[in-house]
């Protein structure tokens, strides 16, 4: 299987992320898309033109694939996963792993809260769960906070608790050296630090942290290629797994 995840950085850049999309929706199995919005009623002034529609222009991009929208506040932000129709998925769902639904204040970014949304693959007699995650922003910087460190204790509960081999990836808003990091790398291999990766962010980002995207995968996992994609689409930069 192969995936690609990406904050899209609200679409900001849209015909960019469009033509990457569409490029590689011929090899790419499942999308993992975060700040995902749809058909967002009151897009925040202070995130600039946001595409308020991104989900559904991204279903319009992706029409055979599977879709799924996890929303962190309703008319508004979430997370979304395309899966493609020929892999085999057996289950799907979404938690809140700190706060709850529509618990953002006015235009404050540090009142919303952090879900993840996840689906369950059947394939070659193994099954998977893959799991689409947005951490929490602070407003500050990517270190551990009480909340960060609460939320990967609870995301690490769930995913001890899911099914088959997992792969946990997205906009982790975390630094790469923080404890918050390390309770969800139990047991599992973290790409961006065995592949020496410098930067997970485009020079659309002008602060010194460049570390905010991750994938983590349980031992079991074949991993036969990963590699951060140099695509301009975002602030983010995409990554790419190809595994089994």
């Amino acid at each position: 299987m192969k995936l690609i995840t990406l904050n899209t950085w609200a679409g900001l850049l849209y015909k960019p992320l469009e033509k990457f999309v569409k490029a590689n929706s011929k090899d790419v199995d499942i999308f993992c898309f975060q700040e995902v919005f749809s058909g967002a009623v009151n897009p925040r002034k202070v995130r600039g033109p946001v595409v308020a529609d991104l989900y559904q222009k991204l279903r319009k991009i992706l029409p055979d694939f599977l879709s799924f929208y996890a929303p962190t506040e309703e008319n508004d932000e979430g997370l979304a996963m395309f899966i493609n129709p020929k892999l085999n998925v057996c289950g799907y769902g979404g938690i809140f792993v700190y706060g709850s639904p529509n618990s953002m204040i006015g235009d404050d970014y540090t009142t919303m809260s952090s879900n993840v949304q996840y689906v369950e693959i059947s394939s070659n007699k193994k099954l998977y769960t893959i799991v689409n995650f947005h951490g929490l922003w602070t407003g500050g910087g990517k270190e551990d906070t009480e909340k960060r460190i609460l939320l990967s204790q609870r995301l690490k509960r769930f995913l001890n608790n899911a099914e088959g081999d997992k792969v946990l990836c997205g906009d982790f808003n975390l630094d790469i050296n923080t404890k918050s990091l390390e309770i969800l790398e139990k047991g599992m291999r973290n790409l961006v630090k065995e592949n020496n990766v410098t930067s997970t962010r485009s020079h659309h980002y002008k602060k010194d942290v460049k570390f905010a995207d991750y994938i983590l995968v349980s031992k079991n996992i074949e991993v036969k290629e990963f590699k951060v994609l140099q695509n301009v689409v975002s602030d983010h930069l995409p990554l790419f797994l190809s595994f089994s």
